[in-house]
């Protein structure tokens, strides 16, 4: 079927054109009993269609004739700013309320995306008005399609820039969005957010389980996400440039392309950009020369997810795949564990762990700190040894004389001569 945008008689309609064998829907009326259902009217043999093979064919036309007012994705659009949120806020405390009486009502499923409901602003109080655009959509519960909706508003008001998604026009990248959305709840410690998106990732999300985050997601602050933003920015490919665009940047940067043959040192290609030295210079460039900026480091390691270690003049920093830096480099040391999207840092001799996008994650600092070993990082404050978890909440007090990282799920550590085995909870073992 082929869905049309008019105009009829000055209000809002729907043609739904049939272009396969499928039969259209039957009309529906606009009574109490088909809730969010506009009123259909069909006409038979209206429209002649030639397809390939040149014999002409009619087809069924269905007009729906809709409410006044924007659909819900292009609402949000006009209220995407600090000036729109509480009046987003006031609407998505309608979701909750529409997935229970969705759920009760006795027709088929409805299709429920950012294009199928419609807003309407009474007094400066949005009211959905929306109803079903054909065909209807049987494969989803409306709790489940209603949380995904409600999911994506919130990152939008948080982050703008992500409305294509909203719109659906970055559904190839739905998978990325959604992880990356779970992490930025987990790093957050936003559990609503992070379980949202770790069930809309699964194949058959349960109905029962949206319905009750659907109530704690509405009910969330929009805030910044640059863990959010960093990471789809890191799995997002730009669009390829024009021929004389890439013939133009190649005259201009040509004298800055790097001679890899030239280098004392190359390494292998990292998270696409390969690190080489130029006597005691350490500097980035991609596989064709480009450099990553002007800037060279005293030291550097190599990118893993977005980020690498650096040393500059004035100290360690965490260096972004832009050029910019996450941490800025002013630390004694710096250790970038990218598998795990942590950062641990020292400055005036004190350690923390920080995340990707260099926020400080304990609250208070440590003389040592290892490397992540299955979820846990051994650190050390005076003489005694303690462990702590990837978020940066202690796992174990800070009370061992000694201890050991975990391997195999179980970490060697010693107390006044005695020692044993801990779990990763912190129990001892036998």
């Amino acid at each position: 079927m082929a869905l049309f945008d008019v105009r009829l008689d000055d209000r809002p309609a729907r043609l739904v054109v049939r272009t396969d064998e499928q039969p259209l829907p039957e009309p529906v009326s606009s009574s109490g009993d088909s809730l969010f259902r506009c009123e259909t009217r069909l006409f038979r043999h209206e429209l002649l269609l030639y397809p390939d093979d040149g014999r002409p064919q009619r087809r069924d036309l269905l007009i729906e004739t809709l409410p006044d007012g924007l659909p819900f994705g292009d609402f949000i659009r006009l209220h995407a700013n600090l000036k729109g949120r509480r009046t987003v806020r006031r609407l998505l405390q309608h979701l909750p309320p529409l997935a229970d009486r969705l759920t009760d009502a006795v027709h088929s499923p409805l299709r429920i995306d950012s294009r199928t409901l419609l807003v309407t602003a009474t007094d400066s109080t949005p009211v959905l008005s929306g109803c079903d655009y054909l065909p209807s959509r049987t494969d989803e519960p409306p709790a489940v399609a209603l949380l995904r909706l409600a999911l994506l508003t919130h990152a939008v008001m948080c982050e703008p820039d992500l409305f294509p998604c909203l719109h659906g026009t970055k559904l190839r990248q739905a998978a990325g969005l959604l992880q990356a959305l779970r992490l930025q709840g987990e790093f957050s410690r936003i559990e609503p957010l992070a379980d949202a998106a770790a069930l809309l990732s699964a194949a058959s999300p349960d109905a029962t389980a949206a319905r009750v985050l659907l109530d704690a997601i509405v009910s969330l602050h929009f805030a910044p996400m640059p863990l959010l933003v960093g990471l789809l920015d890191d799995g997002t490919d730009t669009a390829a440039p024009t021929p004389r665009a890439t013939a133009a940047a190649a005259d201009e940067d040509r004298s800055l392309l790097i001679d890899f043959a030239a280098c004392d040192e190359v390494c292998p290609r990292a998270d696409t950009l390969i690190r080489y030295r130029q006597a005691r210079r350490w500097g980035f460039a991609d596989r064709h020369g480009h450099p990553l900026g002007r800037q060279t480091f005293l030291l550097a390691g190599d990118f893993y997810e977005g980020r690498a270690a650096v040393l500059t003049e004035t100290g360690w920093g965490l260096l972004r795949r832009d050029g910019t830096y996450a941490l800025p480099p002013d630390r004694e040391q710096l250790e970038w564990y990218g598998p795990d999207n942590v950062a641990t840092a020292a400055r005036d001799g004190l350690w923390h762990l920080f995340d990707r996008c260099g926020r400080q994650l304990t609250e208070t600092g440590a003389d040592w700190m290892g490397e992540p070993s299955e979820g846990r990082i051994l650190f050390r404050r005076g003489s005694r040894f303690g462990f702590i978890g990837l978020d940066g909440r202690p796992v174990t007090p800070l009370r061992f004389d000694e201890a050991y990282s975990f391997r195999n799920g179980q970490a060697w550590v010693r107390i006044q001569g005695d020692s044993f085995r801990i779990d990763p909870d912190g129990h001892r073992i036998g």
